[in-house]
């Protein structure tokens, strides 16, 4: 008989999309659909709808969730908040002095003497834990300046929310080009699983490894999207895309238009855009769909060793120790399940009974999290590239 391991439900974030853990406790009953496999009561009121925008800004100056650890990050942290009209020059200015120290380093000539050698050894390993701090502290705090940007600031924790337009409009049109838009919201109805038919203020409970799973799938997700965006509308500038059928029969459908009379080739034109429009929705999926396996791989990869450290930082930062979380949720549910269904029964049942370790949040506030997720992966792959481009900074990813 085969048992199924806890990491059978622990989510996935290769590919294009997330596939969500199920072990999920619906506590509010304002359900538009119901759902097999999920518990609904009836949760007692408090009266508390949500922080309001104002108590949002609040948070603003806490830099949350993650702190700087280096003296350049702490002096990057204090110019964004106080003066972040000289934030841009401040950070510059930090990552080139970081770049000529590097590179005094690399010119360094080693000593001759045995003892000496090993103490510099030692002094440069020191010197280069500082320098890859400092590196890490910066690239976050240019992430929470992006978020700034668009008006938005990152999430203190996981406590109910007030939901408004705004910040919603602001974390996607303000994040994604239209094409990308489009595979946000697939990815989003993915992510919230039933909950997506809920009203917001539905309280859901799940286990926080599944929600810290969720959250880093997201931030992969949107790291993703940014890399296969970027070489999409490259290629839609210099005319290289792949042609689907459609945009074969708008082409050949223009091209008729172009030779008949001026009063019919206005309304050819007008037919052919409305065409060209329905054919945009998916453009960018299709595109992504005609990469190889092994294209699809490499696009998927973080692509630099400080990538994956601010993966993990974020994450960690809002739902603590994933491997501790792991282990937990592995005890409660044994090894020995005979089934997939039995297997997420078994967490199910741990979620309900607090034998792991869990969080109670709204629908609005996972949507929240999860778009706030997949912005910090993109605003993670525009500072990745920034950085290694015009300082060479950063290390490829293992």
């Amino acid at each position: 008989m085969q048992a199924f391991s806890v990491k059978a439900v622990c989510g996935s974030h290769g590919g294009i999309g997330v596939r969500v853990p199920l072990g999920r406790v619906l506590l509010h009953p304002r359900m538009k659909h119901q759902h097999a496999g999920h518990t609904a009561v009836q949760a007692q009121s408090s009266g508390d709808e949500g922080a309001s925008p104002q108590d949002e800004r609040k948070d603003a100056s806490a830099l949350v969730p993650s702190k700087p650890n280096s003296p350049l990050g702490e002096m990057a942290a204090y110019y964004l908040e106080m003066q972040p009209h000289l934030f841009q020059t401040t950070v510059e200015n930090a990552f080139e002095q970081l770049k000529e120290e590097s590179e005094s380093a690399t010119g360094a000539e080693p000593s001759s003497d045995s003892v000496d050698l090993v103490l510099s050894r030692r002094i440069q390993e020191v010197k280069e834990a500082e320098a890859a701090m400092a590196i890490e502290d910066l690239m976050y705090i240019c992430i929470l300046d992006k978020f700034r940007q668009i008006g938005v600031n990152m999430m203190a924790n996981l406590g109910p929310i007030h939901e408004d337009m705004d910040t919603l409009r602001a974390l996607t049109e303000g994040v994604h080009t239209k094409e990308a838009i489009e595979m946000v919201k697939e990815h989003m109805l993915g992510a919230l699983g039933p909950a997506s038919m809920a009203y917001g203020d539905t309280v859901i409970k799940m286990s926080k490894l599944q929600s810290a799973q969720v959250y880093a799938a997201s931030i992969m997700f949107g790291y993703f999207l940014r890399r296969v965006d970027s070489r999409y509308q490259l290629s839609k500038q210099v005319g290289v895309l792949p042609e689907s059928k459609e945009d074969a029969v708008a082409r050949l459908e223009r091209l008729f238009a172009s030779v008949e009379d001026e009063d019919v080739e206005g309304s050819s034109n007008d037919q052919s855009t409305e065409e060209s429009k329905s054919s945009e929705k998916g453009a960018l999926r299709r595109y992504v769909e005609s990469f190889d396996e092994e294209a699809m791989m490499a696009t998927a990869r973080l692509v630099t060793r400080e990538g994956a450290a601010l993966v993990e930082r974020q994450t960690e930062a809002l739902f603590g120790d994933a491997k501790k979380l792991q282990a937990e949720m592995q005890e409660a549910v044994g090894l020995d399940a005979a089934s997939m269904e039995e297997l997420m029964q078994r967490v199910q049942e741990a979620v309900a009974s607090d034998k792991v370790e869990s969080v109670t949040m709204t629908v609005a506030t996972q949507r929240r999290a999860v778009l706030e997720a997949v912005a910090y992966g993109c605003f993670l792959r525009d500072i990745e590239t920034w950085v290694d481009t015009d300082y060479g900074l950063l290390n490829p990813a293992k």
